[in-house]
């Protein structure tokens, strides 16, 4: 288990929209930020409203300081099983805080201070940020095959915008206040031979889980989950490739190889006419050309 504790002082950040659309609407910011704020006629001089905003644009600049502390978590179980190893074990992540301090342009405050850990994060700098992520795996190995099936889990988080739709389970007043926590399952199995090959069979979310319904215009979060199912990964494709470029090195080795020992024998040959003709002429005479008869 580790505990982390991190202070990060003027990261690198690319600015929301979000927040400069808010600054944009307050008396006492929208001069900061006005440069940045284009309206009809693509004019940034500030004589729009707010609903008149065409295009805002951000930059990637120094951030406000980042505070964040949380808890990583991994335990293993491995022991001897029939032919094969065993192991089990949990792994987690928790934040526990992940605050971000008050963002200023040219000394005038644009956006407040706010804490990202366990909310959905779209109107600010931070990314999606549940307060807890874990896994439980379990994975029997032999000498030729691997069976690996595992557990997912993320919490709910919570949708600061309240907007009124039905996401999550947790309504105010007929208004969204989360995002609903997500379990999935994947498996895995997986053939060796010949210590240089292995082969692949995967599917991710066995049992075809939907993702929690977010109110964004996927209507769920693309940054911890995806509407594709079930998907079914195999690398037998790959592995045939690595098989071709294996057979076609170990042809290529070979014919190299056969030309060498033909060009070695060759050699012998040419050294030995003319070590005899040496011999025989007691050293006077030499080799200028033969021919090889039939």
């Amino acid at each position: 288990m580790d505990y982390y504790n991190f202070e990060f002082k003027n990261p690198i950040i690319f600015e929301n929209h979000q927040q400069l659309a808010n600054a944009y609407a307050a008396e006492s910011s929208k001069a900061a930020v006005q440069s940045q704020i284009y309206g009809p006629g693509n004019v940034n001089d500030g004589t729009f409203s707010v609903t008149e905003i065409g295009r805002i644009k951000s930059f990637f600049v120094n951030g406000p300081q980042t505070d964040t502390d949380g808890v990583d978590i991994f335990v293993k179980w491995e022991d001897a099983y029939a032919d094969g190893i065993m192991s089990a074990g949990v792994e987690a992540a928790y934040v526990i805080d992940y605050s971000v301090a008050a963002y200023s342009k040219g000394g005038v405050q644009v956006a407040g201070a706010y804490e990202c850990a366990g909310y959905f994060n779209i109107n600010n700098t931070c990314r999606s940020m549940p307060d807890l992520k874990a896994k439980a795996f379990l994975n029997y190995t032999t000498d030729a095959h691997n069976f690996y099936g595992a557990i997912n889990y993320i919490s709910s988080y919570e949708d600061r915008r309240k907007t009124k739709a039905g996401c999550g389970e947790t309504l105010v007043n007929g208004v969204c206040t989360e995002i609903a926590a997500h379990t999935t399952i994947d498996a895995t199995y997986t053939l060796s031979w010949d210590n240089q090959f292995d082969m692949s069979f995967s599917v991710y979310n066995l049992t075809d889980e939907q993702p929690p319904f977010t109110v964004w215009e996927m209507n769920y979060d693309p940054n911890l989950a995806n509407l594709v199912g079930i998907l079914v990964n195999g690398m037998i494709t790959v592995f045939s490739v690595l098989f071709l470029v294996y057979f076609n090195s170990k042809l290529f080795i070979s014919i190299v190889s056969k030309l060498n020992i033909q060009s070695k024998k060759k050699n012998t040959v040419d050294q030995e006419i003319r070590e005899k003709v040496s011999e025989l002429s007691n050293g006077k005479g030499s080799v200028i050309k033969y021919t090889k008869l039939s």
